[in-house]
């Protein structure tokens, strides 16, 4: 029996190596880091999504049996990372690292805010391009770099959850107005954030 179960994992890495190097998904993308410099995963090399404040991890020889990781790169030295499934090119996901949480899935990006999905387990993209977080999630709203964190993204928003989000857009009466209007999950109203554009 036992010799049974030593061919099943030997089988599985050969067929399956990702399983066993790569605890995260093997996407392409590219990595810009601060310095300025691209580091692009394409055709046969692949970028591990990251999960909370690991390193990022580029594999080259993907999904096959002489697959070895060829990078490791520190996530402080990265402004963004941009990803998406080989069979929807077209649907791109940006990445980035954030303060004291780590990787988080950027939403919406405005001059002032920035709005980020941040899960614990970390993130996976779909063969039809979409994304979607594991298990559970956070959004973080970036204020010019001050941190606001809003819990249970998928429950419905209420009236005292639009006063705790206005509070934060109070010198934008427009976006407030709009706020006030507008009805829906907690991340659907939270993304509007990124429209901010405050009075001067």
């Amino acid at each position: 029996m036992k010799s049974v179960n030593l061919l099943l994992v030997i089988l599985i890495g050969v067929l399956f190596p990702a399983s066993l190097t790569a605890k995260g998904q093997l996407v392409e993308g590219n990595v810009y880091l601060s310095s300025g410099k691209i580091v692009e995963a394409h055709d046969s090399i692949r970028i591990s999504l990251p999960v909370k404040k690991k390193k990022l991890r580029i594999f080259r020889n993907a999904y096959t049996a002489r697959q070895k990781m060829m990078e490791e790169i520190v996530p402080t030295t990265v402004d963004s990372l941009v990803v998406w499934s080989s069979t929807s090119v077209e649907r791109p996901h940006t990445l980035c690292y954030v303060g004291k949480y780590g990787w988080a899935w950027q939403l919406d990006n405005g001059p002032h805010i920035r709005v980020y999905c941040f899960s614990p387990k970390g993130y996976y993209v779909a063969g039809n391009g979409g994304m979607w977080y594991r298990v559970k999630s956070v959004v973080i709203i970036d204020k010019d770099g001050e941190l606001f964190v809003f819990k249970k993204p998928d429950k419905r928003a209420n009236d005292k959850f639009i006063k705790q989000v206005t509070s934060l857009v109070a010198d934008d009466p427009i976006l407030v107005a709009k706020l006030n209007e507008a009805y829906g999950s907690r991340e659907k109203i939270l993304r509007m954030l990124s429209l901010y554009s405050p009075i001067l």
